[in-house]
């Protein structure tokens, strides 16, 4: 078969899986209630079901008020490019918390279309893989303009200096572009703030984002 030909049959067959699926999604779409849609949203744009589906239950946590007073203004927050830096220890809630942002946002926008990228969640592994493998692990563009993005585990690895460097010029580009971002960190703000590797990415995410600084011991399995 010429080449040219197989090379436009493929192009075909892959739009028609991809109609087909967006049908199906959208049938699908129908039959949910309104909190599998929810939950099922949160798991599109990445949040680990286990975050997804609790705040769907309506999870308290100890950082109630400030993260209250940031989701009521979500859509303002959003579009002003404000976010949040969540620090504290092991097991104190700081991912629960992304999953209650990503929740506000969804509710926020609820009628934009299906698959518009309005939140993407995303822990520093796999920022760092769409950084530098961008063929194998998606699009860094996504990351560095999706209106809210949800990172998790900053300082968690790729501390080396060109691995900050990478971080620190991402971190620049959406703070240029007015994105809101929201990360978690096990450093407290003091420990990146006094470190000469991490203390430009904190100077340059306190500009647009508020502190949450967690205490205390893991509650996990205490819940």
């Amino acid at each position: 078969m010429d080449r040219d030909i197989e090379d436009a049959l493929k192009r075909i067959l892959s739009r028609l899986q991809q109609e087909t699926s967006s049908e199906e999604t959208s049938s699908q779409n129908q039959e949910w209630t309104p909190e599998q849609r929810e939950v099922e949203w949160l798991l599109r744009h990445g949040i680990p079901p286990r975050y997804a589906r609790a705040m769907a239950e309506g999870v308290y946590h100890p950082a109630k008020g400030p993260v209250t007073a940031f989701t009521q203004d979500i859509v303002n927050n959003m579009q002003n490019g404000r976010g949040l830096i969540i620090s504290g220890p092991v097991g104190t809630g700081k991912s629960m918390i992304l999953g209650v942002v990503a929740q506000a946002a969804y509710r926020a926008w609820g009628e934009m279309p299906w698959d518009y990228p309005t939140a993407l969640y995303l822990n520093t592994y796999q920022l760092y893989g769409r950084l530098i493998r961008p063929d194998d692990e998606g699009s860094p563009k996504t990351a560095r303009e999706v209106p809210l993005l949800l990172l998790d585990e900053l300082g968690s690895a790729y501390d080396t200096p060109y691995g900050i460097s990478q971080l620190d010029d991402f971190f620049e580009q959406r703070h240029a572009k007015c994105r809101s971002t929201c990360v978690t960190t096990n450093m407290s703000a003091k420990q990146m703030r006094t470190d000469p590797r991490w203390s430009r990415i904190y100077d340059r995410l306190k500009q647009s984002c508020a502190g949450i600084e967690l205490t205390g011991a893991s509650r996990r399995g205490k819940q």
